[in-house]
């Protein structure tokens, strides 16, 4: 696009002549009848700087050789643009809108245009990934430009975590909150990990150790008494936005084998150095002790421990087992067998003495995060 030069112009657009009649449209005219409408150097002056003003107001300089720039102007205005992605690149405020970003083929580093290239807009981008890959994309500004609110100097893109950046037209791209909330919920037992979403300064953790298992019982000789449940943690906690926490989930404690003992304790969950142990094994005549939450700055919560036996003819009554903090429940007592404890760190029942009878498994312990605007 480009301002009339071609020596019949002014410098400025003047004042525009009065109007004659009511404002309308051009006409073709009809020989004879009536003239055709002439487009005066008022209507096609105003479209002119019209246009142009739109063009300039985002950054773009003047040419006569491009014919896109209006094009571009109106994807800046509406971030109406869409962009894939696959190696390195430095954006223009041309390519404002959707950026899909594949970094199949190895690490990306996206640079992000001026905050100040188009200086009466903001502008801005929505950056999602699209490949399973384990390499890195990170999006950094331009010279001295910051990201704001924060102090990160590179903002990662995670797969399921998109990024909404918007400039302030002068030295900043601010982070959008997608004001979501979201739930991860880790119940398999073994370490676990989680990277923070892009726009999440802030979240709860729920931490529930494992609860114990319970030893086999020996024929008419001794019964068990009951396992400890797991301890209980809760905690909100500011956290920063790409960082990795990791930790683990408690198996729950292992059962004995019918006269054998054996049973195990309950493991401890962690998440991100926050520890809920997990509950006794339950042996014969001594109790399962309970698990212990600590650290959390909401709730620390200790299981129960296991119940004792009780002697009955011909032999004993297994203990009820604990139950978890805040969690699954003990397993219930047996004359001869025994329930297993529940998840969340519910430590098991302890079996009987009439037969030997294997013992139970604890319930396995928890992690769940909760993030959001209101964590």
């Amino acid at each position: 696009m480009h301002l009339l030069d071609n020596g019949t112009q002014v410098a400025s657009l003047g004042a525009p002549q009065a109007a004659v009649g009511t404002p309308g449209y051009p006409a073709t005219g009809i020989p004879g009848t009536f003239a055709a409408s002439i487009l005066d150097p008022d209507i096609v002056g105003t479209w002119l700087a019209e246009s142009v003003n739109l063009v300039t107001a985002t950054g773009q300089a003047l040419s006569r050789t491009d014919n896109t720039q209006f094009r571009t102007a109106v994807r800046i205005v509406g971030a109406a643009g869409y962009t894939v992605i696959s190696a390195s690149a430095t954006l223009t405020v041309g390519q404002a809108g959707m950026v899909a970003v594949d970094a199949t083929a190895g690490n990306v580093t996206i640079t992000l245009p001026a905050a100040n290239a188009a200086p009466l807009f903001a502008v801005r981008f929505d950056f999602v990934r699209s490949d399973l890959s384990a390499n890195t994309v990170a999006v950094v500004p331009a010279g001295a430009d910051q990201f704001k609110p924060g102090s990160l100097t590179a903002m990662p893109l995670f797969l399921g975590a998109p990024l909404t950046l918007v400039s302030d037209a002068v030295s900043a791209w601010w982070r959008r909150s997608a004001d979501r909330q979201g739930v991860v919920v880790f119940a398999t037992p073994g370490a676990i990990s989680w990277t923070v979403p892009n726009d999440v300064t802030r979240i709860k953790r729920q931490i529930w150790g494992a609860g114990g298992g319970s030893d086999g019982s020996v024929n008419a000789v001794s019964w068990v008494c009951g396992a400890g449940g797991g301890g209980y943690i809760e905690s909100v906690d500011v956290v920063t936005p790409g960082a990795t926490i990791t930790g683990a989930v408690g198996a729950g404690g292992a059962a004995g084998l019918s006269g054998a003992g054996g049973g195990t304790a309950g493991g401890s969950s962690s998440f991100g150095g926050m520890t809920a142990t997990g509950g006794g094994r339950g042996q014969p005549s001594i109790d399962g002790s309970a698990g212990v939450g600590s650290g959390g700055n909401v709730l620390n919560m200790s299981g129960q421990p296991g119940s004792s036996g009780v002697p009955i003819s011909g032999g004993g009554q297994g203990g009820a087992g604990g139950a978890g903090a805040m969690g699954g429940g003990g397993g219930a007592a047996g004359n001869s067998s025994a329930q297993p404890g529940t998840r969340p760190g519910g430590g098991a029942g302890g079996p009987g003495a009439n037969i030997s009878q294997a013992g139970q498994p604890g319930g396995d312990g928890m992690v769940i995060v909760r993030y959001g605007v209101s964590a």
